[in-house]
């Protein structure tokens, strides 16, 4: 990547944009701030996706999904027993320790 201090990237311009296009990034500097300056298809590759939903229809899953190759089902989860006795019953057989100390090794 080649460096510019802006007024020389203006001077040559067009050495500038054929670079980028060359798929090399032009990095410029004015008053110490730098800008980059990418061919348009290496700006659209690291963009990424216009939205989450042109990236889900554009996604190798997609086409997945669409040919019944992608199963999502998943399996109906009723969560845990949160009851007073289930509760009891983990913690049954184990030990109060303090919180802030380690037990000791006896």
């Amino acid at each position: 990547m080649r460096k510019w201090m802006l007024e020389d990237a203006e001077n040559r311009f067009s050495e500038v944009v054929r670079r980028a296009e060359a798929h090399d990034p032009q990095l410029m500097t004015r008053n110490g701030y730098d800008v980059v300056a990418p061919s348009v298809e290496d700006y659209a590759r690291l963009a990424g996706p216009e939205s989450l939903v042109d990236f889900l229809r554009n996604s190798p899953l997609a086409e997945a999904l669409k040919e019944g190759d992608l199963d999502l089902e998943r399996r109906r989860d009723f969560g845990r027993d949160l009851s007073d006795d289930a509760i009891a019953a983990e913690f049954e057989g184990l030990e109060a320790r303090d919180p802030v100390r380690p037990p000791s090794a006896s």
